[in-house]
């Protein structure tokens, strides 16, 4: 009988004795009845006892096993939990998830295990020093230290310092400095969030680091950095060499201005005298002995102006023009000037064009003449007799250029395959003896190919010795149109009258030269020999021009140009003021026009390009006066 039973029985005699005892029963019947209801209440009492007595013993018992089964499971002993006496299938259920539950754990942990175990490795393993901090804050949140938390070897390596040295301890007493190395840059990455790279030249170690940080957590940071001490030193030491190369490119810079000054200041004088003497009756062989010395003034101008061009190509100043022309007038007038030098050696020289050559083209035919010249030249130069030939052709490309190309083809020595890879080097001739026998700097056919590769051309030999030697250049230019014929000049009064012209130079030789120019054309010089008679000789005469040179003792070209032009501020007054001068490196003709000159010649002068820069200069001037 349950529990329940026993008490439902018991309620329902107890209420029938207080019936019976209210209806007037028999005190017999209420005493049996009173009497049931006791025996039923003591054996409830019983029962329950006993209930209570076993529930404790086994609540102790299942406590204890779940304790122990939790332990057990805590401990990782799955085979003891397994074999735990658990009894009723309540416990059987319980005992099979606490199994479940620990075969789980197991897998994490060992998962978890592999996993710190792979991160170390490659920690360690890494090349760069990586290192793991947390920032260290004032009560008023101003950051104030960090804290290294974990370090990897290369760190050891990198800085020196063992981890156990400096694991877990403050960045100051770690790397025993009085601030935290960084700490603002740390700081903000872990403010920001966002990640810092910067280099840094570590003090306290003598030694340069690449730092890269970043957040990983609330106050702390990672910072992964490398020594680039040996990789700054290589910089600084390129820098150097660099410099140095700088140096030694700007002292030859000065000394190839210094030497294009003074060879060309006596070479003035030299090819001035000549000028003068070719006007003068002489018997056949003194004019021959002047052709001679001209001849020789003109390949030492070339010497100069190849070396002066291959150092402008070499530094990369050196500006292509782009002006319309034509290309069949630029080589008929080329071979016009070459065919005297071979007719003087008794060789033949032809040009071969298609009637379907282009008629005008954009580039730089003052370039391509030079390119022209330098390899008729040498065909005139290694060819003993025989025929040279130049050949042109054009030809329209895809994009819109037209490909020029010329071909200059000798019968003189010509030249293995070894000579053909390096005769477009600088200083290179076939071999040492041909500059002995046929002179030349071996810069010309360099220059050709620099000049060539700037015009996005190409050039070639083809060659065999005793067979003569072939040279090909071709080069992409743009169709043009030649510009409409300028209106007839507007006659000007200089040149054709008399005019007072100041000559101030310093010497004798080339002032004699300018002065008797000037005087057969009707002129009148007066001669300066420094910047300060020339300036004394503007103030107290009337100076219809002024011929300028500009190195001059006492006081140079520029400093009397700049007192004759500040003595004119003010007034309506401008004297047309020419540079004659020895500076011919690039870049000299635009500075001297920049400072005030009106006009510039390079010396040697030609007694042609002086009259003809003079007018230009005084039509320029009276047009601006009329304007």
């Amino acid at each position: 009988m349950t529990l329940r039973t026993r008490l439902t029985i018991s309620y329902t005699l107890l209420a029938l004795l207080l019936i019976a005892v209210k209806v007037g029963c028999s005190s017999l019947v209420a005493l049996t009845l009173l009497q049931e209801l006791l025996l039923t209440l003591g054996l409830l009492a019983l029962g329950a006892a006993g209930i209570y007595s076993l529930a404790g013993r086994f609540s102790q018992q299942l406590d204890a096993s779940l304790a122990h089964a939790v332990q057990l499971l805590g401990d990782g002993e799955t085979e003891a939990l397994a074999r735990l006496p658990l009894r009723g299938d309540e416990l059987a259920l319980l005992q099979s998830t606490l199994l479940q539950i620990s075969s789980k754990l197991q897998d994490s942990m060992q998962r978890l295990t592999s996993s710190e175990e792979r991160f170390h490795a490659l920690f360690d393993a890494m090349v760069e020093g990586c290192a793991l901090h947390r920032i260290q804050y004032s009560p008023d949140g101003t950051p104030v230290n960090y804290v290294i938390e974990e370090a990897n070897q290369a760190f050891e390596q990198l800085l020196g310092l063992k981890r156990e040295q400096v694991v877990g301890k403050p960045a100051t007493e770690a790397y025993q400095t009085d601030s935290p190395l960084y700490l603002q840059e740390y700081a903000t990455v872990v403010a920001t969030g966002q990640p810092s790279r910067f280099e840094s030249c570590c003090a306290p170690l003598d030694r340069h680091f690449r730092i890269s940080a970043c957040r990983v957590g609330p106050e702390r940071f990672a910072t992964l950095f490398e020594d680039i001490t040996e990789q700054k030193s290589h910089v600084e030491t390129l820098r150097s060499t660099m410099q140095q190369l700088k140096s030694a490119n700007e002292a030859k810079s000065r000394f190839l201005a210094v030497m294009s000054h003074e060879i060309r200041t006596p070479l003035n004088g030299i090819t001035g005298m000549v000028q003068l003497l070719r006007d003068m009756e002489m018997p056949p062989a003194q004019r021959e002995y002047l052709n001679f010395i001209d001849s020789s003034a003109e390949s030492l101008l070339n010497v100069i102006n190849d070396i002066l061009d291959f150092s402008k190509i070499e530094a990369e100043r050196l500006e292509l023009e782009l002006v319309p022309f034509q290309p069949l007038k630029l080589l008929h007038d080329t071979l016009r000037v070459m065919r005297l030098r071979t007719q003087a050696k008794g060789l033949l020289l032809s040009l071969v064009c298609p009637p379907d050559l282009a008629e005008v083209l954009v580039g730089d035919p003052h370039r391509l003449t030079q390119i022209l010249n330098n390899l008729v030249g040498n065909a005139i130069k290694f060819t003993a007799g025989g025929e040279i030939v130049v050949r042109a052709s054009s030809r329209s490309r895809g994009d819109g250029t037209v490909l020029f190309a010329v071909e200059v083809q000798d019968s003189g020595i010509g030249m293995d395959q070894a000579t053909q890879q390096t005769i477009f080097e600088p200083f290179i001739q076939a071999d040492s003896s041909t500059s002995r026998r046929f002179g030349g700097t071996g810069l010309g056919l360099a220059i050709c190919k620099q000049l060539v590769e700037l015009m996005h051309g190409t050039i070639t030999v083809a060659s065999s010795p005793g067979n003569g030697s072939t040279f090909c250049f071709a080069v992409p230019l743009k169709p043009g149109v030649l510009p409409a014929a300028a209106p007839e000049p507007v006659a000007v009064t200089g040149l054709d009258q008399p005019l007072q012209i100041l000559v101030a130079e310093d010497q004798p030789i080339n002032q004699r030269f300018v002065a008797e120019i000037l005087r057969k054309q009707g002129h009148l010089p007066l001669l300066a020999n420094n910047g300060k008679e020339a300036v004394d000789i503007w103030n107290s005469t009337a100076v219809d021009m002024v011929l300028m040179d500009i190195q001059m003792p006492v006081m140079d070209g520029l400093k009397a140009l700049a007192a004759i032009r500040a003595a004119e501020d003010g007034t309506k007054r401008h004297t047309p003021i020419v540079a004659l001068t020895a500076h011919a490196i690039v870049g000299d003709q635009e500075r001297l026009l920049n400072a005030g000159f009106d006009g510039y010649l390079a010396k040697p002068l030609q007694v042609a390009n002086l009259f003809e820069e003079m007018a230009r200069v005084l039509e320029q001037i009276s047009k601006e006066r009329r304007l």
